[in-house]
């Protein structure tokens, strides 16, 4: 009789952001914000737990890729956390925290945060930017050089749709997955622009 014993991953907890204020909302590279995950249970024999720390912009679900922030800590919690601007009108992005022990079985948990694009100019831009990553680099802070230069890439990169309409209720995409100012993306499945015909 053979006995095959199977390691069973961390039990799920939870993953909390706060803005500072208590909040889940900032603008990118100027909001530091802290990544606190609890309640992963494991047994004892397959401690200590590891934590990786990871975003996407938008959602997973929707085909965006995960960016890590930080591998393998043994902190349950990190702070100062410089994010990109979120992707669609509501500025989301996905959180998540993959928890693994020591025979790499993981679960993770994850949780939204809304980080908007701030009102910079080209030479504000330039000079946060280079002020946090010489921040950072006294520091030896690799992790957080790379978050302050995607940051302000993606400010870079932005549309600028202050001014877009609702676009779901013209069943359209929104205006950051499309490539004019201030308009909306293509027509959602289904519908075609007005232009032509319109399915219901």
């Amino acid at each position: 009789e053979v006995s095959i014993l199977v390691n069973s991953p961390p039990l799920v907890g939870v993953l909390e952001v706060d803005n500072g204020e208590g909040g889940d909302s900032g603008d990118a590279l100027q909001t530091l914000f802290k990544l606190s995950a609890y309640d992963f249970i494991d047994d004892a024999d397959d401690l200590p737990l590891t934590y990786s720390y990871l975003y996407a912009i938008g959602r997973r679900a929707e085909g965006k890729p995960e960016v890590l922030i930080a591998a393998g800590s043994l902190s349950s919690q990190i702070s100062d956390v410089i994010l990109p601007n979120g992707g669609g009108n509501t500025s989301v992005v996905e959180l998540i925290t993959r928890v693994s022990d020591i025979f790499g079985a993981s679960s993770e948990a994850t949780v939204d945060a809304f980080v908007k694009t701030p009102k910079l100019s080209v030479e504000e831009l330039s000079n946060l930017t280079s002020s946090l990553t010489s921040a950072a680099l006294e520091k030896g802070d690799t992790s957080a050089v790379f978050q302050v230069l995607s940051s302000s890439a993606s400010i870079l990169n932005s549309l600028n749709c202050s001014l877009a309409p609702d676009c779901m209720a013209l069943n359209r995409a929104d205006c950051e997955d499309g490539d004019t100012p201030n308009m909306c993306g293509k027509c959602l499945e289904g519908f075609v622009s007005n232009d032509v015909a319109h399915k219901e």
